[in-house]
């Protein structure tokens, strides 16, 4: 193997460690120093109006069961049919269920979801009422419950109005 070749190859594995231990020791703590939490979930998507609509389904974070994600940029659908980049690539709008007595809240987020593969990445930043200063980074994958249904897992976390919203 060229020189080159294998430290490409060890920069990935340290690379692939460190992420599985940082995501295992997220998922044990339950929480990191920072208030970030671990979450874990599903979600069922269809169609509405021609644009991807989900719902989580499970949530070990009881304010996000029975959420709704909306698709809200048109068009959401990117790039040719069969081909690596075909691609759902929307800003969303995750909206809390509606409880009887209470206001619904809601988060800005964007996702980029490749159709080929059943995976992406949902982002969040900032929200309404329960959901103020809510951040998050989901990863989506597929799942062999049904089809259209998909794992969610991730990070999450609230800033508090002290914080300036920076990183």
């Amino acid at each position: 193997m060229h020189p080159i070749r294998r430290a490409f190859v060890f920069a990935g594995v340290v690379a692939v460690l460190t992420m599985l231990i940082a995501s295992s020791t997220l998922a044990a703590n339950g929480r990191s120093d920072r208030g970030v939490h671990f979450f874990q979930g599903q979600k069922t998507c269809m169609p509405v109006n021609g644009a991807p609509h989900c719902i989580l389904t499970t949530s070990n974070l009881g304010l996000l069961m029975g959420a709704g994600v909306a698709y809200i940029s048109v068009p959401p659908i990117v790039g040719e049919p069969g081909t690596p980049s075909h691609r759902i690539e929307s800003d969303i709008l995750l909206t809390t269920a509606a409880v009887a007595g209470s206001r619904q809240s809601t988060a800005n987020g964007h996702c980029t979801f490749y159709i080929s593969t059943s995976t992406g990445l949902c982002t969040y930043s900032g929200g309404t009422r329960e959901l103020k200063g809510f951040h998050a980074e989901f990863l989506i994958g597929p799942t062999s419950v049904a089809p259209n249904v998909y794992s969610v897992i991730g990070k999450y976390w609230f800033r508090g109005a002290n914080d300036n919203e920076q990183d």
